[in-house]
């Protein structure tokens, strides 16, 4: 399924992807953004809600929690290899040293857009992304099966890291060993040391365990995902991992004393004080990958069966100006509430309104503006820096099919 756009060389389905993901980046920022008073006064538990959609909803330990930035974190990885596919495909190393500098080149921006936007919008993902992008650079050559390995080495170093940490300094203020001030908080994602703590660790998307997610996007783009059988492979293998990820957590906390809890833990940690930690352990992991796959295919899938249909042309628009569009998203409520046009205190069931309805208006005004203009003003800067972007291939395989760039990688 390809964008049908005169001048364009990619796959809509992804796109589709991105934009429906979106929604679930809308859903879990605006009801913590919508509700800032109440849950200063007495917790998330405070929100006015049914006490099982507030479970559900729950943005720090809830079944939803970081399961949508995780997926977009996929698609980063993804986007990485259908950038440089052609030049690895060719063997060029002079092709393949640009690819690797375009990443590089676009990753500083994210990192800068990061630091500068974290200012308007705490715990956004760009910084990470950033991140993610240079280091993926160096293994764009490598196999599926080496990303593989490498997502889970990942994973047990991150395992093994929190392990000591724990041991060392408990778990209730995590991020005082290394990245943390005197009192015991979180440094300034203005300081170098607080910069690196953040990203490598204790932040809300850190390296430890995200580029995990990374390596399994770029494995996934390696494959040859026009057959069925592996779609329909990589869907069950999702969904066992999701199953596998609350199985270890609940034997765990079943055989474990309390003590050693996190263990078994499914919950994301890395957002400061308000979060119970244990994130970044095996079964987190395991479960939060199971869900990325399962879905980026299923979507996927669906996008291409009905590729002519009205929504699906509309997504896969939208989808190619996700950059600008969560840019918006942030900045948007932060006028509104800084002039005193709304207060932030909303309540459950009309922060997931506002949050659909905005995602709906997003939608619809980022495929105008792609239709209108073409590109989206930050993706337009992005090409600008890291020069145009090659064309590349649905996957790594022998038969060129049209594929996509990550310019609105996110």
């Amino acid at each position: 399924m390809s964008s049908g756009q005169p001048g364009e060389d990619r796959i809509a389905a992804f796109d589709v992807v991105r934009a429906v993901v979106l929604i679930g980046v809308f859903a879990m920022n605006y009801i913590v953004e919508w509700n800032v008073e109440e849950i200063r006064v007495g917790g998330w538990g405070r929100i006015d809600a049914p006490s099982a959609l507030r479970s559900v909803m729950n943005p720090w330990n809830g079944p939803l929690s970081t399961r949508f930035a995780a997926t977009l974190t996929t698609l980063v990885g993804t986007g990485v290899v259908l950038l440089s596919s052609r030049s690895v495909a060719s063997g060029d190393p002079a092709a393949i040293r640009e690819d690797r500098w375009r990443l590089r080149r676009r990753g500083l921006l994210f990192v800068l857009a990061g630091v500068f936007f974290d200012v308007v919008w705490p715990g956004e993902i760009l910084h990470f992304v950033g991140l993610y992008l240079i280091i993926s650079a160096w293994v764009i050559t490598w196999r599926a099966s080496m990303l593989l390995v490498a997502a889970i080495g990942v994973a047990a170093a991150t395992a093994a890291q929190r392990a000591v940490v724990f041991a060392t300094v408990g778990t209730d203020e995590p991020f005082s060993w290394w990245g943390g001030s005197r009192m015991g908080r979180p440094r300034s994602l203005g300081t170098p040391r607080g910069f690196l703590s953040n990203v490598l660790s204790w932040g809300g998307h850190p390296v430890l365990p995200w580029l995990t997610f990374v390596f399994i996007g770029m494995a996934i783009a390696k494959l040859d995902l026009r057959s069925h059988r592996t779609r329909l492979a990589l869907i069950a293998t999702g969904v066992v991992a999701v199953a596998s990820g609350y199985a270890m957590r609940f034997i765990g906390r079943a055989v474990l004393p309390d003590r050693w809890d996190w263990v078994a833990s499914t919950e994301p940690g890395g957002f400061g004080r308000v979060a119970p930690f244990g994130g970044g352990m095996p079964a987190y992991v395991i479960a939060t990958v199971g869900s990325s796959v399962a879905f980026l295919i299923g979507v996927m899938w669906l996008a291409e069966r009905f590729e002519t249909s009205l929504p699906v042309r509309v997504l896969a628009r939208a989808g190619k100006v996700t950059f600008t569009i969560y840019v918006a998203h942030g900045v948007i409520p932060w006028l509104l509430i800084n002039e005193g046009w709304v207060g932030q205190d909303f309540g459950l069931l009309r922060s997931l309104a506002i949050a659909v309805s905005s995602w709906l208006v997003a939608v619809v005004a980022g495929a105008t503006m792609h239709r209108v203009v073409g590109t989206g003003p930050l993706e337009w800067l992005l090409r600008q820096i890291s020069g145009p972007a090659l064309r590349p291939r649905y996957a790594i395989t022998e038969v060129p099919v049209a594929a996509g760039t990550p310019d609105d990688v996110r």
